[in-house]
């Protein structure tokens, strides 16, 4: 199963989950057909449903401490 099928799975659908981020039904159910998340919205939907970003985004797959790092940085850049 892949990162965007369990965040749909904790959901309940792909509708609920496209409500609870804020974009339409057609827009996750074209993250499920490609198998991922869009990089912009990894942690958006992470921190919904608690499935890691790297889970739902190729990007971060490579580097599994990456979310953290950058929130991390974007944290320290705001102080």
């Amino acid at each position: 199963m892949t990162g965007i099928q369990q965040a749909i799975a904790v959901a309940g659908s792909q509708g609920i989950l496209a409500a609870w981020v804020g974009v339409s039904r057609q827009a996750v159910s074209r993250w499920n057909c490609h198998g991922e998340v869009p990089s912009n919205r990894a942690d958006q939907v992470a921190d919904l449903t608690g499935i890691p970003a790297w889970m739902l985004c190729p990007r971060f797959r490579r580097k599994p401490g990456a979310v953290q790092k950058r929130r991390e940085k974007a944290h320290s850049s705001e102080e």
